[in-house]
């Protein structure tokens, strides 16, 4: 059935003619400026693909990704190699995210045992960040005290403006916050945050979705 989908636009590139649709699962815990302006480069070159945009949390996506509901996705690396294809799309660190006037705000980094009696705001359990927040933290002998769950982390960021209490954020995340909130750098060897763009393994691709690939591949090696 998806070979005849896709054969309008099939037959058009073989004309040289660029067109499609693609369906992106985009995920909320990641700053989305890097991949917007990729994603403005390809639609200079390729005016007409055009794109459909889903946010959600890694977990849901990658199930979307098995039900042909997605051409592609960005979530959090490593994921099944026997299910799914990924090109690594950014590495950066988690930091402790404060209201200003937290006691905790006065340091420039602490470490996550540190942090055993505070309350934390945390996304949702379709977010591998809260399964990463969790591990970390019972490596440090603790089990967090969540006070909320969120899918939004805008609104993760007015709960501790509100002193409500502290989460844990990727650093490019944290920066775009409001000068009302602290960031800190967290001390702990295993605390990298991965995002990689996935799609599904073995699945044929529309022509779009592989001019995008080799696009993105092509951006991210002028990047190294």
């Amino acid at each position: 059935i998806a070979l005849y989908e896709n054969l309008p636009s099939e037959i058009n590139s073989l004309y040289g003619l660029e067109t499609g649709h693609m369906d992106i699962g985009l995920s909320a815990v990641m700053n989305m400026q890097t991949l917007i302006d990729m994603i403005g480069d390809f639609h200079q070159h390729f005016p007409n693909v055009t794109f459909n945009f889903v946010e959600n949390g890694g977990k849901y996506i990658e199930q979307q990704l098995l039900n042909d509901e997605l051409d592609f996705g960005i979530t959090t690396l490593p994921v099944d190699q026997q299910r799914f294809e990924a090109i690594s799309f950014n590495k950066e660190s988690l930091c402790v995210v404060t209201h200003h006037e937290h006691p905790l705000s006065q340091y420039k980094s602490v470490k996550m045992k540190e942090l055993i009696q505070e309350d934390f705001i945390l996304f949702n359990d379709d977010f591998y960040l809260n399964d990463k927040i969790m591990e970390i933290a019972k490596n440090a002998g603790f089990i967090p005290n969540m006070v909320s769950q969120i899918s939004q982390w805008n609104v993760i960021e007015n709960l501790i403006i509100n002193k409500l209490g502290i989460t844990i954020l990727p650093a490019t995340i944290s920066e775009l916050l409001n000068d009302d909130v602290k960031m800190i750098q967290l001390e702990n060897a295993n605390t990298e945050w991965e995002l990689g763009v996935v799609w599904k393994k073995d699945k044929r691709l529309s022509h779009a979705t592989n001019k995008w690939i080799e696009f993105l591949k092509e951006k991210l090696t002028e990047q190294k």
